[in-house]
């Protein structure tokens, strides 16, 4: 995350970053909080990717709520400002995911290029 926010800032642009709580590592291990404040502090937004990953559409309107919930309140607590977006794990969603979101207050958001960045091809 550092790489891109470095590269972002030498072009004079900002991004949006989606992250997990607890998926390939924990938000509040050291290493991740920095970088989240790294990404922040230089302008750009923290935004939410769910607590764990998982598919939205399996779970109940309270499962939801916690995955969304618990990002949200890390995030919070770590650049001290509330997502305002979230990105459903794999697209997945349904008309309760977007009640859930609504009601946190976050516009869900899809993509239409998928960037590899979850296998590592992005660079």
């Amino acid at each position: 995350m550092n790489d891109i926010v470095k590269k972002l800032n030498n072009a004079n642009a900002k991004g949006t970053f989606f992250v997990n709580g607890d998926n390939y590592d924990c938000i509040y291990s050291g290493g991740s909080i920095a970088r989240l404040k790294n990404a922040y502090d230089n302008g750009h937004q923290i935004a939410s990717h769910t607590w764990s990953h998982s598919d939205l559409t399996t779970l109940s309107k309270d499962q939801i709520n916690n995955e969304m919930s618990l990002v949200e309140q890390a995030i919070k607590r770590i650049t001290g400002a509330t997502p305002a977006f979230m990105r459903p794990p794999y697209g997945a969603y349904n008309n309760l995911v977007l009640e859930v979101a609504g009601a946190l207050e976050n516009k869900v958001v899809y993509w239409d290029f998928d960037s590899g960045d979850s296998t590592g091809e992005f660079e």
